[in-house]
Formats: C-alpha cells, structure tokens, sequence
C-alpha cells in the first residue's frame, strides 16, 4: 500500500463534480459545504463522509476529547473534518486527524457557535492509504452528543468505514477508550 501526501496550493475545485452526485448503490454522497476560500482540495475524485444520515441521540456534559476510528476502501486524501457541536458547547475547537498508533498528522484550531454539524477544513490536505485504520477527533470544553451503541457493527458509506467511537482525557490528546457509542466526529474525504 502506498501512502500519498497531496499538499495544497492551487487546485480549483468544481463543485459540479462531487454536490449531490450520487454515489455507489446504497450509499450516500457528502455535498462539499462551501469552505473558506483557503480550502483546497485535491482536483478529481468525490467527496465522502462516513455520518451522512445519523443524528445524535443525546447530550452529556464532559470534557476531554471524542472521535471516531475509521479506515478507507479506496486511497484518497483528508480535506477536513466535521463534528456535531451540542446545544451548550462553546469556544475553541481543535480538529485532529491521527493514525491508529497516535501520531498526530493534521490539526487545525477553530471557533464555532451555534449547535448542529460543524465543518472545518485542514490548511493542507493529507494522503491516506486504504485498508489503515486513522483516527480523528475534537476537544470537548462542556458538552458532547452520541448515539449510544450505534457500532453494534461498522457504518459505512461509500469509501468509508468507522469502527468505534472514542473517548478520552485530557482534551488534545489521542483519545484511548473505544465505545460502542457514535460521538459524532466524522471527515470529509475525497477519492482520489
């Protein structure tokens, strides 16, 4: 398996390409939110995130950091990350994308208001190899949401396939504890 690193400079997006097309049988494509004019992203394939139907079920205080353990079926590159940010949570976030061991590969530090599915994107664009389990995650400063034992099996959609939900302490580090529970932090992904 080859790991590609795409960085991003120049690329122009078409977003005919990949809004609303849709996607292998059964499955869903993600409709790229509009993004900052600093979002590039590698100029072929379509974009993919593993939540594109499930909403969460409820919300807990806490803080620490969440994420999601996921892999891919096809190589592609990491353009950004998405989270739910529950009703109550507010100030900074850091977005992370992780391998399954900790190393730590893109982060982005960004402030969010309101509840509701939240979008970021990384400054740079990173390669994955398929069949590697990654992680990504986000800080939690009050209040988070799940889905409680919503990995009675893998969710997948498309290119994509999440494991598990992960939770952890303190926020900022690569969160251990797998949970059968959906915490909601989900990537934006595009096929190369």
């Amino acid at each position: 398996m080859m790991k590609r690193l795409f960085v991003a400079s120049t690329f122009v997006l078409a977003l005919a390409a990949c809004g609303g097309d849709a996607g292998p049988t059964g499955s869903r494509q993600l409709a790229l939110p509009e993004g900052p004019p600093s979002a590039t992203i590698y100029p072929s394939g379509s974009i993919w995130s593993i939540f594109a139907t499930q909403t969460p079920t409820s919300t807990l205080a806490g803080i620490g950091e969440v994420g999601t353990r996921f892999y891919t079926t096809q190589e592609g590159a990491v353009i950004g990350l998405r989270f739910w940010q529950a009703a109550g949570e507010s100030g900074t976030h850091v977005i992370k994308l992780w391998t399954d061991s900790g190393a730590l590969l893109s982060t982005r530090t960004v402030t969010t208001t309101g509840s509701g599915w939240k979008t970021a994107y990384f400054t740079g664009i990173r390669g994955l190899a398929d069949s590697t389990y990654y992680r990504v995650s986000v800080n939690i400063n009050s209040h988070y949401v799940r889905s409680t034992g919503a990995f009675s099996g893998p969710i997948s959609n498309g290119p994509l396939v999440a494991t598990s939900g992960y939770y952890g302490s303190p926020a900022g580090s690569m969160p251990t504890q797998p949970t059968a529970d959906n915490v909601f932090v989900d990537l934006i992904f595009q096929v190369n």
